[in-house]
């Protein structure tokens, strides 16, 4: 993406306070102040990191420091006897600090200023832009102690003597900020597992520069990133790609051509050298969720986006923006198909200015801040825990929303914005073919060109043949199994699994989409006749508008017998709803959700039949505001 913003003379940075392979740091001196190695553009050829005096001055130190342990191994060599193993060790050992130093030479001699000057315009932009540090703070290479009191306990810790963001904040009151900048902190900012306790104030000292000059601010958007989720729990399995190779792990529409991309290949794992043990082939998938954060003027107000994103999402805004500002077409071509159809570009973050919101923000002092939170380490472990007993942990496995030790969310709701998610699945089984269906759609009707496309996983539970056994035709069964679907928006897609697939001859399918988007269906070849199908209804005489409301068409292909449906609300109180349709009839059952605020959950069962079932969960999109799903925070009645 810098490659792409230089040529279309976009100005850009990456701002850190110093980089991660200058070297020469000691002690606690890298963890405050290098960049942790998170600036990948220090490893590509193409921005010519070696020409920075700072790492030919690494490279020097290195020349002279190898000359002195050559010297000192040839001089120790006339002691050993000649031919012996300590003789060959040390001339082996010689030999190879004389290959490194012929290295750092050579390139002492090639990292020159003359041949920089010889670099096009294009060249030295990347460079200049891409390793833009705090060396014109005196103290950005420094520690100093901050010494205080703890309540009668003399502590000390030590804190970066400089100024941390010492070249942003003077880029930033100079109005010299760039269009598009990276900011990269240093491990001790970098909210890992190995320091998890000052990135709030780095983050809270970035706001507090961008906001104290309103010509700024009304005209930045600061997006906070994390890069990997380092083991925390998730509870939500990613969306993957399924394999081109193998049709039995789901489908993409037509119109999505790079899955091959998304895939590890476990031959070329091993051809690459990486052991047997530790070589693995699969998905690459969108990987487990981490934070993102926007702060804006467009973004005000703590609301919730529970659009699909990824690493990508940031890249594509950039295109959409350089786009709408400048008119200038940037295609980042290393995000493949797959991802730009279900990941968004993150424009549906963003909401209308508020010239109204005058609040000031909590920014942070650093040395208390600091303080605080070194204070913790001399605090207590926590204690008290309780040991479950056996009864309660079997309520537990068996049923956790009936044991008062589940975890909970935090009480509450956020306001939710809108999604341009037009999303339908519904199921059906052909028992003259003897196979379930599920009809898949990432619909484009009501959010036209601004609609979504959607990635859905499908789940068969009970026991579904292996894929090895459908592949060799044998009878091995997996308890649960898994397929990977993906659509862009304005298509459909359909897959069927057979009934004699399923173990038990009865199917049970659970299928999960975006935005808490959920079908669940299960039966077996003694299903009623009856058709079902969730829609959204629209609003009268308006083509691309949708009253909140849900639409269940019914339809009962039984010549003979009418049937007594059951609609049962599992989250939002709402009464249950019985419905008997003759046979041969058809209905529409409209579902209001105007209490639940578009949030839906409900089941469709059969007076007479306890295996046919039809389960439906999601979020209406209107375009409007919401809020985030009430079922979860506890404010619904479940």
């Amino acid at each position: 993406m810098p490659e792409h913003l230089e040529r279309q003379g976009i100005s850009w940075k990456v701002y850190q306070n110093d980089l991660s392979s200058t070297g020469g740091y000691k002690g606690n001196e890298r963890a405050w102040l290098s960049n942790f190695g998170c600036n990948p553009l220090e490893f590509l050829a193409q921005y010519n990191i070696r020409y920075r005096p700072d790492y030919l001055k690494t490279v020097q130190e290195r020349a002279e420091k190898l000359q002195k342990e050559i010297k000192e191994l040839q001089s120790n060599l006339a002691n050993l006897q000649e031919n012996s193993d300590k003789w060959d060790a040390a001339r082996a050992t010689i030999a190879k600090k004389n290959e490194v130093l012929a290295d750092a030479r050579e390139q002492i001699g090639r990292w020159t200023k003359g041949r920089f000057e010889k670099l096009t315009d294009f060249q030295k932009g990347l460079y200049r832009n891409a390793f833009v540090i705090n060396d014109a703070d005196p103290d950005y290479r420094r520690l100093i102690h901050l010494d205080y009191n703890d309540n009668g306990q003399k502590r000390d810790v030590e804190v970066p003597a400089g100024d941390v963001l010492y070249q942003f904040r003077q880029d930033v009151d100079k109005g010299k900020l760039p269009t598009v900048s990276w900011l990269v902190p240093s491990q001790n900012f970098s909210d890992h597992p190995s320091a998890p306790w000052y990135g709030t104030w780095l983050t809270s000292e970035i706001l507090d520069i961008l906001t104290k000059n309103p010509e700024v601010w009304k005209k930045t958007i600061f997006i906070l990133t994390y890069d990997e989720n380092d083991g925390y729990f998730d509870h939500v399995p990613p969306y993957v790609a399924p394999d081109p190779e193998n049709p039995l792990t789901g489908s993409v529409t037509a119109d999505i051509k790079e899955t091959a991309a998304e895939q590890v290949r476990l031959e070329n794992e091993l051809r690459d050298g990486i052991s047997k043990k530790g070589a693995r082939g699969g998905p690459i998938g969108l990987g487990f969720r981490v934070p993102m954060i926007i702060a804006s003027p467009w973004t005000r107000g703590g609301k919730v986006c529970s659009q699909v994103l990824d690493h990508t999402s940031s890249l594509q805004f950039i295109e959409k923006f350089i786009q709408r500002k400048f008119g200038k077409t940037i295609y980042q071509d290393t995000i493949t198909d797959w991802r730009r159809a279900i990941c968004g570009d993150l424009t549906a973050v963003f909401t209308k200015f508020d010239k109204t919101d005058k609040q000031r923000l909590p920014f942070l002092n650093r040395n208390q801040f600091v303080q605080r939170i070194y204070n913790a380490k001399f605090k207590d472990v926590p204690k008290g825990y309780k040991a479950l007993s056996a009864e309660e942990m079997d309520v537990f496995k068996n049923n956790p929303t009936k044991s008062k030790w589940k975890p909970l969310q935090e009480p509450g709701g956020r306001p939710s914005l809108p999604l341009p998610y037009e999303l339908y699945a519904d199921g059906h089984i052909d028992k003259a073919s003897k196979v379930v269906s599920i009809d898949m759609q990432a619909g484009n009707k009501i959010f036209q060109d601004k609609s979504c496309g959607a990635p859905f996983m499908v789940y068969a539970h009970g026991g579904y043949l292996s894929m090895e056994a459908e592949k060799n035709h044998s009878k091995v069964y997996e308890p649960v199994r898994v397929w990977h679907f993906s659509l862009t928006a304005g298509s459909r897609l359909r897959y069927e699994w057979p009934l004699n697939h399923f173990q038990q001859g009865s199917y049970d399918l659970r299928l999960y989409g975006p935005n808490g988007f959920y079908r669940g269906l299960s039966g077996n070849q003694k299903d009623p006749d009856l058709d079902l199908e969730l829609q959204y209804e629209p609003k009268r005489l308006m083509v691309h508008s949708l009253t909140g409301n849900l639409v269940l068409k019914l339809s009962n292909k039984d010549k003979h017998f009418s049937h007594e449906l059951v609609i049962i609300d599992k989250a939002y109180g709402k009464a249950p709803l019985k419905k008997r349709l003759p046979a041969g009839a058809t209905t529409d059952l409209v579902i209001n959700l105007k209490s639940s605020d578009g949030w839906y959950d409900f089941v469709v069962k059969v007076t007479g039949n306890d295996l046919f079932e039809r389960h439906y969960a999601g979020r209406v999109e209107t375009g409007k505001l919401s809020i985030a799903d009430p079922q979860l925070s506890g404010s619904s009645t479940t």
